[in-house]
């Protein structure tokens, strides 16, 4: 599977759009658009207030994208699943527009600062990328910590998180914050995971890229919550069945971790 996602983010680099497995509302894997044959830019330095960042309307003024800087974005973002794009870090500065494909295809295209991006089609459909490659200067470095202060630098310690050193665990159940696939909202994922349970996952976990993360396939049944370390730090944890798991924390936006030796039962195994 991985080598197949793998493969399947080398064809979107090379210029063809291919899609993730299909699922309501996405292209399907078997979809393809060739090149981009022109790009129309409708909003530029904008700032979208149903977006929760810490940045403010003036400070989308200076994310401008050119047409070379759209078409430089889809030739070299890699192709995400939905659920991927939903744990990206949110940015509320962001350009659109339109755009048209050599193979008649049309739609809207939508980036935001902090390289997440989407194309939506006529039909509705769409297709999610994260542009860790994008050239312009006017993106964010990747995966910022979107948390932080305008203006302020994070504390030194965010950098140095003790995975073990928690004081707190919530599990939440029902009402899900973070993405809810058909079959666990259907009731069809028994995976469920304590307090407990949690900590230990935590102590075990290591932090990964966000490409490491990415390259996974997602699971469908995953378990969330709120946590708090003895560093006064805290967050929502979501970790799945396959081992996969986030902290979007305060201070410091979102870690990435993998837990292979996790005992809890219910875990994919290893």
């Amino acid at each position: 599977m991985v080598k197949r996602t793998i493969v399947s983010l080398f064809l979107c680099a090379s210029g063809r759009l291919w899609g993730d497995q299909s699922t309501q509302g996405e292209l399907p894997r078997t979809y393809r658009v060739q090149a981009i044959r022109s790009v129309t830019i409708r909003e530029n330095g904008a700032w979208n207030s149903n977006v929760a960042s810490h940045q403010a309307s003036a400070t989308c003024s200076g994310f401008v994208l050119g047409e070379e800087d759209i078409r430089d974005y889809f030739r070299s973002a890699a192709r995400i699943s939905a659920s991927l794009y939903n744990h990206l870090p949110f940015s509320s500065c962001y350009a659109s527009g339109d755009i048209l494909f050599a193979s008649g295809a049309s739609g809207t295209w939508y980036i935001d600062s902090w390289r997440r991006g989407e194309l939506t089609l006529r039909d509705g459909r769409k297709a999610y990328f994260y542009g860790l490659k994008a050239r312009a200067s006017v993106f964010a470095k990747a995966d910022p910590g979107y948390n932080k202060p305008s203006g302020a630098q994070p504390p030194r310690v965010a950098a140095k998180l003790d995975l073990a050193s928690v004081a707190m665990v919530s599990v939440r159940k029902g009402n899900f914050l973070w993405p809810v696939s058909e079959e666990q909202k259907n009731g069809l994922c028994r995976f469920e995971l304590g307090e407990e349970a949690v900590k230990d996952y935590l102590r075990r976990a290591r932090k990964v890229s966000l490409q490491v993360y990415g390259a996974m396939p997602p699971s469908i049944c995953h378990a969330e919550g709120m946590v708090q370390f003895s560093d006064g730090r805290v967050g929502e944890w979501m970790i799945e069945s396959n081992r996969r798991g986030v902290l979007d924390l305060r201070p410091g936006g979102k870690v990435y971790l993998l837990s292979k030796e996790a005992q809890a039962p219910g875990f994919d195994p290893p």
